[in-house]
This record gives structure tokens, sequence and C-alpha cells, in this order.
């Protein structure tokens, strides 16, 4: 697990800004929406791997490894954050909605995702 990204390659002039974010063969782009104090995820993935970007508003995040070691982290609009095959995770919206979204190196498959 890498607990924060930052964008490979940022290009900034008076037109604005290009932030590039990851590079990576993603083959699924999920937009993922948390009411206030609501979890999303609590499982893990024995296939796929996730990159997720918190597009609005802050979000804890608990991880668990393989080896039960849990580690929580806290994240707002901007962050990048990675979550690795066989590593469980779950994210709350925390002071307000929030809304994130996800990368992953395959399609949502619903017999790749194990409960914690």
């Amino acid at each position: 697990m890498i607990p924060f990204l930052t964008p490979e390659y940022v290009k900034q002039d008076e037109r604005g800004v290009i932030i590039q974010i990851a590079t990576g063969n993603w083959k699924m782009v999920k937009q993922i929406a948390i009411r206030k104090n609501a979890s999303r995820g609590n499982h893990y993935h024995k296939l796929t791997g996730e990159l997720f970007i918190v597009w609005q508003g802050c979000v804890e995040v608990e991880l668990v490894g393989v080896d039960k070691v849990k580690k929580t982290y806290f994240y707002r609009v901007g962050d990048i954050f990675q979550v690795d095959k066989l590593e469980g995770h779950t994210i709350k919206a925390i002071n307000g909605d929030a809304v994130v979204l996800e990368l992953a190196t395959e399609p949502y498959d619903p017999n790749d995702t194990y409960p914690l």
C-alpha cells in the first residue's frame, strides 16, 4: 500500500494547470458517492489493485494488511491513495458527504470481493 501518492506531472501556465495523476493498466473507472458517516468497502480483492482520488469531501480510510495490522489514514480533496491486492479497505465519509474516484486494474467482479 502506498498511503499518499503525488501527481506524476504538473504543468501550469497562464491558461491553467494540467495534472497527470497516474499511469497504469486501468480497466475500470468508477465514481463512488458516500454519505456523511457512511462507509463503503469493508472488503479486499485477490486479483484487483485500486487507485483512489478524493474528488469531494474528506474520508477516513482503514486498511488491513495481510499481516492483519490495521492502519487509518485521512484524505481530503485531491489526495490520491493506492490499495494493493489482498489489502482490506474501508472508506468512510467524514465532515459531510464525499465523492471518490476509483481506478482498478480489473473490471468489477463480485467473485473477487471478499468481506473483512
